[in-house]
């Protein structure tokens, strides 16, 4: 009996071995970098509002409901040039200026690289800018189409804004890569990296159990061999 548990564990060590190892180094790498740090946190600074007197506004919510009565989702928003109120008509998002009510254009790549370093708390340039109209596999789809903004700076931080409400919405960098790449690895699922149910895992996660258990078992004839030479070594 003993030797075919020997056989079953050295088989699934084999089987599973690489797999445990990579849950291993995995979970090593997402436990001790700062999660905060990762979702890239350090990367920005908060901006500053615009200040305004009552004499500068000449257009306000009263005028947006009036002009748009569809309008929802109404927020104003401070910390752009000009100053500006936004809200959605359920057929597209729209900017209007509160100093005169101007609907505002759409931004161009100038207008997102001045916004990208007024959020970027480090000091690098711009090495790319583009507007995507699909979203890239470091982000969800549905945020398309969106700007994206790549520092030159060590870790290649790039900032995606939505492309209808100026904001920022994602930041990535190497090291955010990284660890989304040990996730796909540590969950089984290459693709998306968001099935934790996947059969792979399932299946590796049961024949890790098994192989486990089958460890424990083969434990116990050394403790039993270890426990009698003890006795046999205090009786002399």
């Amino acid at each position: 009996m003993w030797k075919n548990t020997r056989r079953w564990h050295w088989w699934l060590s084999i089987l599973i071995g690489a797999q445990v190892l990579i849950w291993s180094l995995s979970g090593a790498y997402m436990v001790l970098t700062d999660i905060h740090f990762i979702r890239g946190q350090h990367l920005t600074k908060p901006l500053s509002p615009i200040e305004l007197t009552p004499k500068h506004i000449g257009y306000g919510f009263q005028q947006v409901f009036t002009d748009y009565p569809e309008a929802t989702d109404v927020q104003l928003n401070l910390t752009t040039q000009p100053p500006q109120i936004q809200f959605n008509t359920g057929q597209q998002i729209i900017n209007v200026s509160i100093i005169d009510g101007k609907v505002l254009p759409r931004l161009t790549a100038e207008d997102i690289s001045a916004l990208a370093h007024a959020h970027y708390a480090e000091k690098a340039s711009i090495k790319n800018i583009q507007l995507l109209e699909q979203a890239p596999s470091e982000i969800s789809a549905r945020h398309a189409p969106i700007w994206q903004v790549t520092f030159n700076d060590t870790a290649n931080t790039t900032f995606y804004f939505n492309e209808e409400t100026h904001q920022l919405v994602i930041k990535r960098h190497d090291f955010w890569r990284v660890f989304d790449f040990l996730w796909r690895l540590h969950i089984m699922d290459y693709w998306q990296g968001e099935n934790i149910h996947t059969p792979w895992l399932t299946a590796t996660s049961i024949f890790t159990l098994f192989m486990s258990l089958l460890g424990l078992l083969l434990i116990y004839p050394w403790l039993r061999h270890s426990f009698f030479s003890l006795k046999t070594i205090k009786r002399k």
